[in-house]
């Protein structure tokens, strides 16, 4: 039976902390690399609930700090995107550290089904982007006779 061994090689110690960031931004292209765009900056993913109701789906989107207009809301088919984006804030001084959300985030769903695009509304409350999207009428099973 064959087995993986990780291939060793020699790597100097890192000698600086830009080569270390290197290597993060490596392993970061070779994990997100299959699913599209490895380009993140200073994008981030919102956090987001999908909800299915009898008659019609609810997508909940944390968009802390965003205002009304800063939030743009597309559906493509069955894909509802949300992309959020601020300008940079200015700041007299150096930025030492921060954990803030940074100034865009995006969010991208796929519908299990078909909306009534005419019926969609949004509202924001409290940092959360709520979208209710009511279900397409489906038209209903008959049995149809052989004649």
């Amino acid at each position: 039976m064959n087995r993986l061994v990780p291939r060793r090689t020699s790597t100097p110690a890192r000698s600086s902390a830009a080569d270390l960031l290197d290597e993060l931004d490596r392993l970061r292209n070779l994990v997100f690399e299959p699913f599209g765009s490895t380009e993140v900056g200073d994008w981030a993913p919102a956090l987001a609930d999908l909800e299915e109701r009898d008659d019609e789906f609810v997508v909940n989107v944390e968009v802390p700090g965003f205002d009304q207009e800063e939030i743009q809301i597309e559906l493509d088919g069955r894909r509802l995107l949300v992309h959020a984006e601020r300008s940079e804030e200015r700041r007299e001084g150096t930025m030492r550290a921060s954990t803030r959300t940074s100034g865009h985030l995006h969010h991208e769903v796929l519908l299990p089904a078909e909306v009534d695009r005419e019926g969609i509304q949004a509202s924001l409350e409290q940092g959360v982007l709520s979208v209710r999207l009511p279900k397409a009428e489906q038209s209903e099973r008959r049995t149809i006779d052989i004649t």
